[in-house]
């Protein structure tokens, strides 16, 4: 299993060629945040681009936060909000990968920094 940021499936829909190829070669099962989903709807132009979307949402798995790991969330944004900029969606997804016990595979490194014990991969070149 695998669990993607929001940011590789924003290269995925954008057909970048590295994501395209390295999500290809994935044979693992695709693990993602109902959080990402929240962001990638947020957007969607247009129905034709929910409905995209979805289709792509039925070949992986969606996970949420559960309440102990929503509150560390909570509680890394309110500590790093102001001093990182770390936003709300990223302490969650990154919480939820602590959570799971997995890496997160993103270029946004930065935004991850500040939940320790959080494993960030860079998937591919950009």
């Amino acid at each position: 299993m695998i669990f993607l940021d929001t940011d590789i499936l924003i290269d995925y829909f954008r057909k970048f060629p590295p994501c395209l190829e390295w999500l290809d070669d994935q044979e693992d099962t695709i693990l993602i945040s109902g959080y990402t989903c929240l962001e990638l709807y947020a957007g969607c132009a247009n129905k034709l681009e929910i409905q995209k979307l979805e289709k792509t949402f039925k070949k992986m798995h969606i996970v949420w936060a559960d309440e102990i790991t929503s509150f560390k969330a909570m509680t890394t944004f309110k500590e790093f909000y102001n001093s990182h900029g770390i936003g709300m969606f990223d302490s969650l997804i990154g919480h939820t990968a602590l959570k799971l016990d997995m890496p997160i595979y993103s270029f946004n490194e930065k935004h991850y920094k500040k939940i320790s014990g959080l494993t960030v991969i860079k998937p591919y070149k950009k």
